[in-house]
């Protein structure tokens, strides 16, 4: 079931869609003139200041000392958890005592 409705208003609306309203152009030229004149004198955006990490690279040396850092962290890891042979003997033959009479202070009595 439909049913038309009849509204007054129709015609109106009808009429408006027709016939969009365009602006001048006079009017169009002073915007686009307006906008060149903010454009122009905005210029160049402001760069944001260095960060801490762009500081911090700086001090160290950049991407390539970061990348040997990376490395020798990674290598002191790797040795660290997994220590070669070598390094276990090492170790274990050469003990150095760095207060020989530190061991009277403990005893009692």
């Amino acid at each position: 079931m439909t049913t038309e409705q009849n509204d007054p208003l129709d015609a109106y609306f009808d009429a408006a869609r027709a016939k969009a309203p365009q602006p001048s152009g006079a009017l169009q030229a002073r915007i686009l003139t307006d906008a060149d004149a903010v454009l122009a004198s905005a210029g160049a955006p402001a760069k944001a200041p260095p960060g801490r990490l762009h500081a911090f690279l700086a001090a160290v040396g950049g991407w390539p000392a970061m990348a040997g850092l990376a490395t020798a962290t990674l290598a002191g890891v790797w040795i660290g958890i997994s220590p070669p042979a070598m390094v276990e003997t090492l170790i274990e033959t050469q003990t150095v005592e760095y207060l020989p009479g530190f061991d009277a202070l403990l005893e009692e009595g």
